[in-house]
């Protein structure tokens, strides 16, 4: 009589979870999945446009780093023998575009100071002209007029003044 044959082992299959992550699809689907013992778990990994500058790290609770694939981009989860979980980490949000636009210089200013007990205004090139209003301290005004391009002078008692050039006010103390 011949031997019965002995019965196969019993197929031993183990569970490997992909995460849900914020950014990033998974195929298969984020969940949990029954894989035969020693077999590749393989997925792939894409992520959505708002975050597509993202290098994502994606390691198991083997102390593993897994690297896509070269040919098609396909993560392996190689030779399953216990429970696995993946951790896919470095999903970032991508940062907002930049403008790149040329910086304007700020309006030229005229230069306004005092020498030789004399009020000096400059007018920068490309200011013709300009309404000049100088102030005592106590803001009393003392002289009104419309300044010429170049070099202005105007001789003054010494003390301090308030000097309004346009736009422009400054304090001049006159010596």
């Amino acid at each position: 009589m011949p031997e019965p044959e002995p019965e196969p082992e019993p197929t031993v299959y183990y569970t490997v979870t992909l995460p849900f992550v914020e950014g990033a699809v998974t195929d298969p689907v984020a969940g949990d999945y029954d894989v035969e013992s020693w077999s590749t778990f393989r997925f792939y990994l894409t992520l959505d446009t708002a975050y597509s500058q993202s290098q994502p790290v994606v390691t198991t609770s083997r102390g593993e780093t897994l690297q896509p694939r070269t040919s098609d981009g396909a993560y392996l989860l190689k030779y399953v023998r216990t429970d696995v979980e993946v951790y896919i980490d470095g999903i970032l949000l991508n940062p907002p575009p930049v403008a790149n636009e040329p910086i304007r210089a700020a309006a030229p200013e005229p230069e306004i100071w005092s020498e030789d007990a004399c009020l000096c205004i400059r007018l920068p090139e490309g200011l013709l002209t300009s309404s000049v209003r100088i102030f005592t301290a106590e803001g009393r005004l003392l002289d009104s007029f419309r300044s010429t391009p170049g070099l202005n002078r105007r001789q003054l008692p010494t003390g301090i003044y308030i000097v309004q050039v346009g736009k422009t006010v400054r304090k001049v103390a006159v010596k």
